[in-house]
């Protein structure tokens, strides 16, 4: 009986390779008449633990999951930041700006309408009449003037991107500032 190398059980005498295992045994007795086993230099030999094919494949295992989960992060921060949007501290700044132009020029106008109101009685002599009328030119100048400034600061507005959760906010913002405007509007026709 001879021991096998691999697994060291006991194989026949005249076998050639273990029954248990399938380890070519030492026993190379050559029959008689058989021709001689080919070589095996034309055959390449099986792929190994280092072999070049089988490394590429463990590298591209590894690229395309982290390749996915820096993609799954990018796409997280630009959700969170709002899409590529303002930060909120970035649009109260911009519509504190623009709320704040707004009121001056409510403010020069809001003035300007008082004095003219006071003096609406009716004149009796032509120099107050005469100042009268030059006082309402210069009002209506005034609210051209804010018409102006309110269209500016609605197209302002319309072109901000507010940040996540300001959304209906900027809405009514901008309904807000459209309505003033065509009151401006209805002032001035």
């Amino acid at each position: 009986m001879t021991a096998c190398p691999s697994c060291g059980r006991e194989n026949r005498e005249d076998a050639l390779y273990c029954v248990f295992c399938g380890m070519r045994l030492g026993n190379e007795e050559k029959e008689v008449g058989l021709p001689s086993p080919p070589s095996t230099d034309l055959v390449s030999p099986p792929l190994s633990k280092g072999a070049p094919g089988k490394g590429k494949v463990r590298v591209l295992l590894w690229i395309i999951p982290a390749f996915l989960l820096l993609a799954v992060v990018v796409v997280a921060l630009l959700l969170l930041r709002g899409g590529g949007g303002m930060t909120v501290a970035e649009y109260k700044e911009a519509v504190g700006k623009i709320q704040s132009r707004s009121g001056e020029g409510f403010e020069v106008l809001g003035a300007e309408l008082e004095e003219i109101s006071t003096g609406m009685v009716e004149p009796d002599d032509p120099e107050e009449l005469r100042q009268f009328i030059v006082g309402l030119e210069t009002a209506e100048a005034k609210v051209e003037e804010f018409h102006h400034l309110l269209e500016e600061s609605y197209e302002e507005l319309q072109g901000l991107k507010p940040p996540r959760g300001v959304e209906t906010f900027h809405r009514e913002l901008l309904d807000f500032y459209e309505r003033c405007r065509r009151e401006s509007e209805d002032l001035l026709s």
